[in-house]
């Protein structure tokens, strides 16, 4: 059995992200968690690590000090939590899937809540394609091919490139949202 220390990416700050399925996946999550906070500490003494701590300031709890020795506040992540700007749990995603998420911030959805709910909180809003997507994922789930298949289907006008990549933001809001989560290839409502 593999311990904690054998894994490479083990408490490093510039590996782990909570958002990330692998990291959830993994059963040293919560320790390399606190590794990597206690790391990020150590190192921001001597680095500038401010673009790494407002990263990571969605997923620890504590205090940490800045490069320039400001202590800062960080917090364990919550699917719940939102700036004006853009939702913690997006700040990490492709920049389309962050504005959609920061449209539904503005429109006050929670799309983790309205799917777990079995309603698709795109019914009747642009872009089309979350809503095709949403109907989707509350039948059943899909992979990624279904889910361009479906797309080339009902927007025949897009290229293969505009495909993929509207695949890929919608995968990754639905994933960085909590709405949904990925079982063996297959995206799946996440129902809890």
């Amino acid at each position: 059995m593999q311990t904690a220390t054998d894994i490479g990416c083990f408490g490093s700050p510039m590996a782990y992200d909570g958002a990330c399925v692998a990291c959830q996946s993994c059963p040293h999550f919560g320790s390399c968690q606190d590794a990597a906070a206690k790391r990020t500490e150590r190192l921001s003494e001597k680095l500038d690590m401010r673009a790494l701590i407002a990263r990571q300031r969605r997923f620890y709890q504590g205090v940490i000090r800045d490069h320039g020795g400001t202590q800062r506040t960080m917090l364990r992540p919550t699917w719940n939590v939102q700036s004006e700007r853009v939702p913690a749990w997006a700040e990490g995603l492709p920049v389309k899937a962050r504005a959609m998420s920061q449209r539904l911030t503005q429109l006050k959805i929670d799309l983790h809540e309205s799917l777990a709910a079995g309603q698709n909180p795109f019914r009747g809003l642009q872009p089309k394609y979350m809503e095709v997507a949403c109907d989707m994922l509350i039948a059943g789930g899909f992979t990624r091919k279904e889910l361009a298949r479906r797309f080339a289907e009902e927007f025949s006008t897009w290229n293969p490139r505009s495909t993929s990549t509207n695949v890929s933001n919608v995968t990754a809001l639905l994933l960085g949202s909590g709405a949904a989560r990925e079982d063996g290839g297959h995206i799946v409502r996440n129902v809890q």
